[in-house]
């Protein structure tokens, strides 16, 4: 394997060199400094990308919409809001990752860096 256009350069593979491990678990989706139980759910909410008409929509922990992500020819992105809606802290970081827009809109929403 190597670099198109650089035949004197040869490229790996990304590998792990010594053995490794990853400890992942699961934590309080509100942002509490505690793991999830039985009492205390992990999910955030969801997000469904739509081949249809090209958006990605985001829905809280419960299924309830939140809005969608859907292409626009001006701004890239734009933000269509459901409702008004108070939002999980990590889903909205997510949709403002996702955006090159600011979503300040959306109100009573924390915004976690």
């Amino acid at each position: 394997m190597g670099w198109v256009g650089h035949p004197d350069l040869a490229a790996l593979r990304p590998r792990f060199t010594a053995p490794a491990r990853v400890l992942l678990r699961f934590a309080d989706a509100l942002g509490a400094p505690r793991d999830a139980d039985a009492g205390v759910s992990p999910v955030c909410g969801y997000l469904v990308p739509s081949s249809v008409d090209r958006t990605l929509e985001f829905f809280d922990d419960k299924g309830n919409g939140y809005g969608r992500l859907r292409p626009d020819p001006e701004t890239v992105t734009a933000w269509e809001e459901v409702r008004p809606k108070r939002g999980r802290p990590y889903l909205r970081t997510v949709a403002d990752d996702a955006s090159p827009n600011n979503l300040d809109s959306l109100p009573e929403c924390q915004h976690v860096r």
